[in-house]
């Protein structure tokens, strides 16, 4: 599920963990590129391209997107 381009160094499975790994039950961007040593920038394209995939969920929470695993990604995670 790998794509090429820049910040691709870090994996999605490795983007998906540090979204699990937040002690709440939704995730933002900026809390993975923490974890992840990336820009929010780049962290929000991953994503959206994990949603696209239908690994994680997403919706519009006031002013912020943020982020969930869905059952495919937890599945995704397990397997690595």
């Amino acid at each position: 599920m790998s794509r090429s381009g820049r910040d691709r160094e870090v994996s999605d499975h490795e983007l998906l963990v540090a979204g699990r790994d937040v002690p709440e039950p939704v995730f933002t961007a900026t809390e993975v590129g923490e974890r992840v040593g990336m820009s929010q920038q780049g962290v929000d394209k991953r994503l959206r391209e994990l949603a696209e995939d239908g690994l994680i969920n997403t919706a519009m929470k006031g002013a912020s997107r943020v982020w969930w695993l869905s059952y495919r990604g937890r599945q995704f995670i397990d397997e690595e």
